[in-house]
């Protein structure tokens, strides 16, 4: 019965180590993701910033249409970097059971190395599902993470553009 023992052992704890990787790595996604919705609104203000300089230079009569105009689209790719954050920013939707009932229906059982066995086995079983689910739950966290660098980069390159227009005209 040791055997035995040591493998449901061996399961739970590999079973915990896959699941705590997973909540890490929900965690962090998470913290990816609330500091891009933040560079997002910091970039609009700056955009914004060098709009107002275009508008009370009045350099918007200087055929600096091109500039505006790339200056909108940023803080158009801007603003759907925050929203694509907004909709996939969810720190608290982890999966998990909890193995009070669970516990509390097997403690009836007489065989209490049966008991340990079983109770060890259920709860391996459950936490691996749990983390599946949440691995799922990450992997389109990420590819959202993803979507927002591509729009961020796009942005910030039509940015620099603008600036430049905006320096070489002045």
């Amino acid at each position: 019965m040791s055997e035995d023992l040591e493998k449901a052992d061996f399961f739970l704890k590999e079973s915990h180590k896959f699941f705590d990787s997973l909540y890490e790595q929900r965690k962090r996604l998470d913290d990816k993701i609330h500091n891009m919705i933040v560079l997002s609104s910091v970039l609009t203000t700056i955009t914004f910033g060098l709009s107002y300089f275009i508008i009370e230079r009045n350099l918007l009569n200087k055929n600096m249409w091109l500039p505006a105009a790339l200056l909108v689209f940023s803080v158009v790719l801007y603003c759907l970097v925050a929203f694509i954050g907004i909709c996939t920013y969810d720190p608290t939707m982890v999966y998990f059971r909890s193995s009070k009932k669970m516990i509390e229906e097997y403690d009836l059982y007489e065989d209490q190395n049966e008991n340990i066995l079983t109770i060890m086995r259920r709860i391996a079983w459950n936490l691996s599902r749990d983390a599946e689910e949440n691995r799922e739950i990450n992997m389109k966290k990420a590819k959202d993470l993803k979507k927002m660098l591509y729009l961020l980069f796009l942005g910030v390159s039509l940015l620099m553009v603008a600036f430049i227009l905006v320096i070489l005209s002045t």
